[in-house]
């Protein structure tokens, strides 16, 4: 049984064809819910920090090799943050919601013994779980006069990896990525970014100065 799992999986990579993948089972769904929910709490409070160091370890790589280096991207990290709190917005709570969209991921081949015998087996070592996250913002419209307070609702996204037989998570910022960039990592993912499954961004005010906008549906009304 094992010898023809690895003829199927070897087959399709050969052919180009993405190799059967298993449905991600929601405990783990539910782990990388909570691991994204740690990181986002954590940025809420201020330790841009966190977001650096949890990021996926070769995602963190492709973008420094962008930035002139990692410490240059990380201070990019730093210097953004710092730029959006002189602005005056203000990120004040964020909730990671439960994920629809997982995949296994990072195809390789692991030894195993079958029937006594070591063969090569195909198999999928990561999980990748696209998890939801709504995050309150808040930003002074100094434009106004006075000045007013706008409180806005951002929708985004966080891509949980994690090795599997581990709980050990890293992750990377879905607000702006694109599946094309996500498939330099992982080649078998669905090209159709339709399929692939990216949640909802967006954004959307919610009050200014207090008041709820007129534009907004089923508020205000």
């Amino acid at each position: 049984m094992k010898a023809a799992l690895f003829l199927l999986f070897s087959c399709s990579v050969v052919l180009g064809q993405m190799p059967p993948r298993q449905p991600v089972p929601e405990v783990i769904r539910i782990e990388a819910q909570k691991a994204t929910q740690v990181l986002m709490n954590r940025v809420v409070k201020g330790d841009i920090d966190a977001a650096f160091k949890h990021m996926n370890p070769k995602w963190k790589k492709i973008e420094a090799r962008k930035n002139g280096g990692e410490a240059k991207l990380n201070r990019k990290f730093s210097e953004g943050f710092a730029d959006l709190q002189a602005k005056g917005i203000t990120l004040r709570a964020t909730q990671s919601k439960f994920p629809s969209t997982a995949y296994e991921v990072d195809f390789g081949h692991q030894e195993q013994i079958v029937n006594g015998e070591r063969i090569k087996v195909g198999v999928y070592k990561q999980w990748m779980v696209f998890v939801p996250t709504v995050s309150q913002v808040t930003a002074v419209d100094r434009g106004a006069v006075p000045p007013e307070i706008v409180e806005m609702r951002l929708d985004s996204f966080q891509i949980a990896l994690c090795e599997k037989g581990k709980n050990d998570w890293t992750f990377i910022d879905g607000a702006h990525i694109k599946g094309a960039e996500l498939r330099q990592l992982f080649p078998f993912l669905p090209k159709d970014e339709e399929k692939l499954g990216f949640p909802k961004r967006g954004g959307r005010v919610l009050k200014i100065g207090g008041k709820v906008p007129a534009n907004v549906p089923g508020q205000g009304r």
